[in-house]
């Protein structure tokens, strides 16, 4: 079984309530529930930082450990402009 870990980074902890006219309604539970309904054959593991440091953390920890990553840290980029 594919196993996949997806990392959501600053700020995507409060998607679908921050600035919903902005960034939408769909929530991260929303997204782990299409993804798990879409990908029935796939082991998720998911996390959220609002911490680098703990990001990084989380990818090197988890060497070896998935088939892919996926890291989400478009909303860190919005965060430091």
């Amino acid at each position: 079984m594919a196993r996949v870990f997806v990392l959501d980074g600053v700020n995507l902890g409060a998607l679908g309530t921050r600035r919903p006219e902005v960034n939408g309604t769909s929530t991260l539970g929303y997204m782990k529930e299409n993804l798990h309904e879409r990908f029935p054959g796939v082991d998720f593991e998911f996390r959220q930082t609002d911490y680098e440091g703990e990001m990084v953390g989380f990818v090197r920890a988890g060497r070896g450990l998935w088939t892919g990553r996926n890291l989400n840290v478009k909303a860190m980029d919005a965060a430091i402009s």
